[in-house]
């Protein structure tokens, strides 16, 4: 059952940002070419692949995550003996834990301070943009959940 959500979810963010993408590509397009050949620029476009690219970041640290591809400085990790390692390992994951939960609790108050905020070119609220915060920290703790139980579920199958 977890592992269906985790893949659906997955499945899910993957869609979201691949669409922020095919979104962001063809109104920039759009806006280029009416900028410099209809000589009519669209005002709101640049607002919205602004927003779009920091919605895709925001969902994508997750997967990132999952897949090991976040930025990491792993030369002095990978001089350590296995014990040691698998510590400094857990102690990454708590850190960025207790990052995360940082991030999502702050994250609501800027959404909260927002409400009354309006975006310069497109005049919707602020909440919208800055929700991104909490919404891809919050993927990303899921992530780190569904991890560990996969982690602890290959522990508990391994024969003894």
């Amino acid at each position: 059952m977890i592992k269906q959500i985790d893949r659906y979810m997955n499945q899910l963010m993957r869609f979201l940002i691949g669409a922020c993408l095919a979104v962001m590509t063809i109104l920039t397009l759009l806006a280029v070419f009416n900028r410099y050949v209809l000589n009519a620029p669209i005002s709101w476009a640049e607002e919205v692949v602004r927003y779009l690219m920091i919605w895709m970041a925001m969902m994508g640290l997750g997967i990132a995550f999952r897949e090991n591809r976040l930025v990491a400085i792993v030369m002095f990790q990978d001089l350590l003996p296995a014990r040691p390692k698998k510590f400094v390992n857990q102690l990454i994951w708590a850190l960025i834990l207790f990052f995360s939960v940082m991030a999502i609790i702050l994250g609501i108050q800027l959404v909260h301070l927002a409400r009354n905020d309006e975006t310069a070119a497109l005049g919707i609220s602020m909440i919208y943009p800055y929700l991104s915060v909490p919404v891809g920290f919050a993927f990303l703790i899921l992530q780190m959940v569904f991890m560990a139980l996969e982690a602890r579920e290959l522990q508990q199958a391994k024969p003894k």
